[in-house]
């Protein structure tokens, strides 16, 4: 009963983290670069002024830095709102 049981609910993953993967700009799905800040502590302030106003945002390591990235349709929004 014991091997059944934990062959039904084993879910074969490993209890190891794997390393994370750093991609380009374009390989985020649906998220689009709204800015580029110089280092994270900026990027977390822009985040935090998305936020602010209602707007998702993410803050992403890719290979050519740090990228503030949001959804398509709240792209230009959230381009306004950061150069205000």
């Amino acid at each position: 009963m014991a091997l059944i049981l934990k062959w039904a609910f084993s879910n074969n993953k490993s209890v190891v983290e794997r390393a994370k993967k750093i991609g380009n700009e374009d390989e985020y799905g649906l998220l689009k670069v709204a800015a580029s800040p110089k280092n994270h502590i900026e990027g977390e302030m822009l985040r935090q002024k998305l936020l602010s106003v209602g707007i998702k945002a993410s803050l992403s390591q890719t290979k050519t830095g740090p990228k503030i990235l949001v959804f398509e349709k709240d792209l230009k929004i959230a381009k306004a709102t950061l150069n205000s």
